[in-house]
């Protein structure tokens, strides 16, 4: 982690259209997506068990998107989302904000 929370989460507060919400295990205390430091390339069931426990965590918060900007973490929460049938939507924070331009 780059240590940098507030930030992206000020930006994601910002777009009109969005309600942020905010999950219990967040910023330094957040669980990995299970995709980081090479776990999904050596452990792929247990990095989709992991961004399967995170996604539960954003249900339970009413969510009904996830947002990052780390592209490891794309690629495993959208596996993730696809494996689990969870009603997510996942969105990369830059395309998000050149969606809301458009």
């Amino acid at each position: 982690h780059t240590g940098i929370y507030e930030q992206p989460r000020e930006v994601l507060k910002s777009i009109p259209a969005i309600k942020f919400v905010e999950m219990w295990k967040n910023r330094g205390n957040a669980r990995c997506c299970g995709a980081g430091g090479g776990v999904k390339a050596g452990f792929s069931d247990f990095a989709i068990q992991a961004a399967v426990r995170r996604l539960e965590e954003a249900k339970e918060v009413r969510a009904e998107s996830v947002v990052s900007t780390c592209p490891f973490c794309a690629h495993n929460l959208k596996e993730g989302i696809r494996e689990s049938g969870l009603r997510l939507k996942f969105y990369d924070l830059t395309e998000l904000i050149a969606k809301t331009i458009k």
